[in-house]
């Protein structure tokens, strides 16, 4: 079984800035721009995922051959966990499991926004 893991602030922008093969989905709904957004992200509104985004979403890192896949929303406590899980789940039924690994962003992207030095790698919504 695929293992889901935890992906501190730190480490994801260090990911990031080495322009390694990382795709962030955030899966915040009507929040979405609330304490800005990772500019890299694609936005994954939370209530419009099914079993079949689940499934494309694995198609895709299995394409890529991404090396990291992580999800985040407001707080990294509920549904970018969930999302997480559930991609894991499904990248175990696929022969052979992808390497891709699978992490939830820690403490979510109020937490990333925290970091002054993140600042550049985010897009911030004024309105």
């Amino acid at each position: 079984m695929k293992t889901v893991s935890k992906m501190p602030p730190k480490a994801l922008a260090n990911l990031l800035r080495n322009n390694a093969k990382v795709i962030i989905y955030d899966v915040r709904d009507s929040d979405y721009d609330e304490f800005g957004r990772i500019k890299k992200s694609t936005n994954l509104p939370y209530f419009a995922i099914n079993d079949g985004t689940i499934e494309s979403l694995v198609e895709k890192a299995k394409k890529e051959n991404l090396d990291n896949l992580v999800c985040c929303c407001k707080f990294g406590k509920a549904r970018s966990v969930i999302v997480a899980s559930k991609i894991a789940q499904e990248m175990s039924k696929h022969e052979p499991i992808p390497k891709t690994e699978v992490s939830f962003l820690e403490g979510g992207i109020r937490s990333f926004a925290s970091y002054p030095e993140n600042l550049d790698l985010m897009k911030i919504s004024l309105e």
